[in-house]
């Protein structure tokens, strides 16, 4: 009885033929361009749709930011019993704060007993409108 062992040199042997270099094997220019074409407009879609949910993260960041620089601030005030004033809510940032607190470097700033920022605030005010009004 024979036994016959397998090898990956055997089934490389079976399976890849060998080209020659006389032969027509390979792509032809337009195979190559096409399928260059479709990548490029699968990673054009792929790029185009992370763009929403980073420009919402960018902001929810920035919403964050102002929420906790907001009650830090008022429970600042009550303990150190002050009113508020611009340069005060300025040292209190620079004293507090070290990092950026927009991830689109917008402005932070006081006003009616919140934080606004910049660029952020603004948005919201504009989404505000155009929101459906409850009945």
């Amino acid at each position: 009885m024979r036994k016959y062992v397998i090898t990956a040199h055997y089934i490389c042997k079976k399976w890849i033929r060998k080209v020659e270099p006389d032969s027509k094997a390979g792509f032809s220019l337009v195979e190559v361009l096409a399928v260059i074409t479709i990548l490029a407009i699968l990673i054009t879609i792929g790029v185009l749709s992370m763009k929403g949910p980073i420009e919402e993260s960018k902001r929810k960041v920035c919403e964050h930011n102002r929420f906790q620089i907001e009650n830090n601030y008022h429970t600042y005030l009550q303990l150190e019993d002050k009113d508020h004033t611009d340069p005060l809510f300025i040292q209190f940032i620079h004293e507090h704060y070290t990092e950026e607190l927009c991830p689109e470097e917008g402005t932070i700033h006081y006003m009616d007993e919140k934080v606004h920022c910049t660029i952020h605030t603004e948005e919201e005010n504009n989404n505000e409108e155009n929101d459906v009004p409850f009945l």
